[in-house]
């Protein structure tokens, strides 16, 4: 059945278990209540299929496309989904505990109360989903993108559905500014430079989960203006402090006006390859909330080692002097 041609096929009940389906057109076939265990859909295109209720348990769907599927109660105990697309489809209630997803799109699906308890979700778009009374207990979640690539934003990840929910929320909804406000204390927003420097913050950040806190990696565009300034003014507002790579050709205007309206530390680094002078020209160090000099390293191998460790160190300082001036300029707060 290796690249058959099965659009809109009624084939409910039936027993598919083991088949190899890979490659296989098809698009609005009928699988409802169907059991197809350990078969291969690898690459197989099921857009628009009616799905829902059947067993799809360890069966490998790797670069198939399910967008617009319905697989409500759906049961996907431990199947692989690698690089599959899962726009717009419809997971109410699926099974997906023990599954691993990969560079699944997301966008735009529907996963309520489903269960991905022991699921892996790694580097998954995660655009305006859905995903309320999930189970997520014991899930290994990483580098899942909430903005929207077609719509020109700046690419945001965070490690967990539930943050990415809450953030989204936040850059959408101008009120919602006041009701997240200081929402993740140990949260760090970790900007990246535009010309390739997504793989140094990325050790960044993964330095910082084992430091036991929450990055948010940003990476920016030059076409992004306005738009994304306004999402890092927001984005800063309920972290601890922001990371930034300043090495590139050019500090991004973005951080730049971000220093200046805003007052959340910022920590600095760049390759010691960098024009260490030009960098302490910039604007970006006219703020006393920017540390300076930045923070250089020499070997890529510092990213994810010791060098988060420092700049994490200085951070908590420049926190903690912040707070001892607050308490003196008003005593009154921390009265009981």
């Amino acid at each position: 059945m290796r690249k058959a041609n099965l659009s809109m096929a009624r084939m409910h009940h039936t027993d598919l278990s083991g088949a190899n389906l890979a490659g296989a057109i098809l698009e609005g076939i009928d699988l409802k209540d169907a059991v197809a265990h350990k078969a291969n859909f690898t690459g197989a295109n099921l857009s628009d299929g009616l799905l829902d209720q059947a067993n799809l348990s360890e069966a490998d769907l790797s670069n198939a496309n399910l967008h617009n599927s319905i697989l409500d109660e759906t049961d996907l105990s431990k199947a692989i989904l690698r690089g599959t697309t899962l726009s717009k489809a419809s997971l109410i209630g699926t099974k997906l505990r023990g599954a691993t997803l990969e560079r699944v799109d997301l966008s735009n699906a529907n996963l309520v109360q489903s269960d991905l308890r022991e699921a892996m979700l790694a580097h998954c778009l995660v655009y305006g989903i859905n995903a309320w009374d999930i189970q997520l207990e014991g899930a290994r979640q990483q580098e899942l993108i909430i903005t929207n690539a077609s719509a020109h934003e700046p690419v945001i990840t965070v490690d967990d559905l539930e943050t990415g929910q809450m953030l989204y929320l936040l850059l959408k909804q101008t009120h919602s500014r006041v009701a997240f406000g200081c929402a993740m204390p140990k949260g760090v927003l970790v900007l990246a430079r535009r010309d390739g420097g997504y793989e140094e913050a990325q050790s960044i950040a993964a330095r910082l989960r084992e430091l036991d806190y929450q990055p948010i990696l940003v990476e920016l565009s030059a076409a992004q203006g306005e738009k994304a300034w306004e999402m890092l003014q927001r984005l800063a507002s309920v972290v601890g402090f922001v990371i930034a790579d300043i090495g590139g050709p050019e500090i991004a205007p973005e951080l730049i006006t971000l220093s200046q309206r805003g007052q959340t530390p910022i920590i600095p680094f760049a390759s010691a390859r960098a024009d260490s002078q030009a960098l302490r020209g910039s604007a970006l160090f006219a703020q006393p909330w920017v540390y300076r000099p930045p923070f250089f390293y020499q070997q890529p191998e510092e990213l994810s080692t010791t060098l988060p460790e420092r700049m994490v160190s200085t951070a908590r300082s420049r926190l903690q002097e912040r707070q001892q001036l607050l308490e003196r300029l008003f005593p009154h707060l921390n009265e009981e």
